[in-house]
């Protein structure tokens, strides 16, 4: 279960397909504010209609990822962006439109998902990113790239990032821009 293939194929829902997710990245982010660069320079190709799953353990960055991806999608610096655990939903206007912020981590049920207006704001354009969405595997979307950070337990401010996609899903080039950076 440490990888997100394993998590994707689980459950039988859209990312059990007969495609295999693949891993596209990865890398070592040494501290959170790698982690947040990474992000800004993922959000910078980000466009609207994106989905992004942010998984991994408690306390692994998800959260400093986000806050990342806002900037590189030009989300108002004044607009402070913190987890929404609480909220469990958050929306700033972004340079593609709104950016959704969600964390799943308190909702226990699908059906929760529902009442919350997921399932709208997955189709209702502009970037969603998702923490914990790994909770509800059958609802993930064939197109979201999935993020995975864990802990490195040498290295305490030190994460590993996965990330997976489908075959042939669109996010091929993106990938490239971010290889082209040195994120391997």
């Amino acid at each position: 279960s440490g990888t997100a293939g394993s998590h994707a194929r689980s459950g039988g829902g859209p990312m059990s397909t007969e495609l295999e997710p693949i891993l596209v990245l990865s890398t070592d982010l040494p501290d959170p504010e790698a982690t947040h660069r990474f992000g800004v320079e993922l959000g910078r190709v980000l466009v609207s209609g994106d989905t992004l799953a942010l998984i991994g353990p408690l306390g692994a960055g998800k959260t400093h990822l986000a806050r990342g991806l806002a900037v590189g999608l030009e989300v108002d610096p004044d607009a402070w962006l913190t987890s929404p655990t609480f909220t469990l939903m958050a929306q700033f206007p972004c340079r593609e439109g709104i950016f959704h912020h969600l964390d799943l981590y308190r909702l226990g049920h699908e059906s929760a998902l529902w009442e919350l207006g997921f399932f709208d704001v997955l189709h209702a354009g502009g970037v969603v990113a998702v923490e914990w969405w790994d909770n509800f595997l059958d609802t993930l979307l064939p197109s979201t790239l999935v993020l995975r950070l864990d802990m490195i337990p040498q290295c305490p401010e030190a994460r590993t990032l996965g990330i997976w996609t489908l075959p042939a899903d669109g996010w091929e080039d993106r990938v490239k821009r971010l290889r082209a950076l040195g994120l391997h």
